[in-house]
């Protein structure tokens, strides 16, 4: 794929966040895409995820190593850079505000932000978002958008690996859905699920594609966009194993007594299932990646979940 977006073609790419679960195999996606795809990685991060660095090397990223408190350091990595990704999450997704002001300095003529799942617009004014990575996901998204640079948006979708072991619950614990299944607000709203490979590989060909500049782009494929009770039927279906239902009306009152890790995971329940955040139509003026690049290949949720079979 040749690389091209607004005025020239896109021949540097800088990746923040490139040894995070995602944010790595981004890097190795785009480093197949015949640009020069740099990292940039943290001190502590060389010691702490040398076999995630191993790979990325070995993939062709170049890897830079930089302090987040030095604006010289990210001043200086980002001079010639066409394009910068954030991969940042959790705390580290308030950097992006700095991020965003050094990039336009140095000229970056496009910033990617780390949305990578539902989008946060539906966070505003929810008091039971207060707090979340949502709305430190708004407030950066409103900074882009501001901002004066050309920028692409990247969201609208599920990790497979976070919802369909349990079919539909948040949890990291269990690789293999259960015999009991809590189901939210009766099941009404859908989510699209996607694997991490998937995304990464769709997500290389949005950041390089001059027709993604200043759109909100979507990966929702056929057959990926299910419900609660889709997803246990799809389970049923593939496994012939019988799930018990119990309904769950609402999670305000649970995120109201919820605090840390355990409210995090209650809000991202309560915005896919109970708000419905990935339900709606995707509107005129956005994009959907998989008719963009409709020769991608694609892990289907069935096929995800009757691999959990084996």
């Amino acid at each position: 794929m040749k690389s091209s977006l607004g005025t020239g073609p896109v021949k540097r790419v800088l990746v923040f966040g490139a040894t995070g679960s995602f944010g790595s195999k981004l890097a190795e996606c785009l480093a197949l895409e015949q640009v020069c795809v740099v990292a940039w990685v943290r001190p502590d991060t060389l010691l702490g995820k040398k076999e995630r660095l191993d790979k990325l090397r070995i993939a062709g990223v170049e890897i830079i190593e930089g302090d987040f408190g030095s604006r010289s350091q990210i001043l200086a990595a980002l001079t010639g850079v066409h394009t910068v990704v954030s991969c940042l999450s959790g705390v580290a997704l308030t950097l992006q505000l700095e991020l965003l002001g050094i990039a336009k300095a140095a000229g970056v003529q496009r910033f990617v932000p780390s949305e990578y799942g539902s989008s946060p617009e539906m966070a505003a004014n929810d008091p039971c978002m207060e707090g979340s990575v949502f709305m430190t996901k708004q407030a950066v998204r409103g900074a882009v958008l501001a901002s004066g640079m050309a920028w692409t948006i990247l969201a609208g979708f599920t990790f497979m690996h976070y919802f369909l072991p349990r079919l539909g619950e948040l949890s990291a614990e269990l690789q293999c859905p259960p015999e009991e299944v809590q189901v939210f607000c009766n099941g009404q709203y859908k989510a699209s699920f996607v694997t991490l490979e998937n995304a990464a590989a769709l997500a290389a060909k949005v950041v390089l594609d001059s027709r993604t500049t200043n759109k909100f782009i979507h990966i929702r494929p056929p057959g990926h966009h299910l419900s609660q009770p889709e997803l246990i039927h799809t389970w049923t279906r593939v496994s012939g194993q019988g799930v018990q239902q119990i309904p769950v009306p609402s999670l305000v009152d649970s995120i109201r007594g919820s605090r840390g890790a355990e409210r995090a995971r209650l809000q991202f329940t309560y915005y896919i299932w109970e708000r419905g955040s990935q339900s709606a139509t995707i509107p005129n003026d956005e994009l959907e990646a998989c008719k963009l690049y409709p020769h991608v290949s694609l892990v289907s949720p069935s096929a995800y979940l009757a691999a959990l079979c084996t």
